[in-house]
């Protein structure tokens, strides 16, 4: 996401605060994301994150083609491919979920 404000940051004018809202909100997205990995089982786990990496991908290719006239391939296509793969991931991935029990082992 550095990458990409550095990319538009000349574009945004009075929009660089809201942009850098929407991205902060995207990357706390992907943290909560990471934080369920000791607390749900794998199958969940991966589900939900290569959900929020696409999702990510969506954003990133979202803000490219509005700030940036970017050449990215049929955009509106592969901006929609990309956030229904993320849905469809999360998604899966909350209802594969079940908490991961924690036993004490005593010694």
């Amino acid at each position: 996401m550095i990458g990409i404000m550095y990319l538009i940051t000349k574009n945004l004018s009075d929009l660089f605060f809201p942009t850098l809202i929407y991205l902060f909100s995207t990357i706390l997205m992907g943290l909560f994301a990471l934080l369920r990995k000791n607390e749900v089982n794998k199958k969940s786990y991966y589900f939900v994150w290569y959900g929020v990496i696409a999702a990510l991908i969506c954003d990133s290719i979202s803000v490219l083609q509005i700030f940036q006239s970017s050449k990215i391939l049929y955009p509106k296509i592969t901006l929609i491919l990309f956030y229904a793969i993320s849905q469809y991931l999360i998604v899966r991935g909350i209802l594969e979920e079940t908490n991961v029990s924690k036993t004490d082992s005593v010694t």
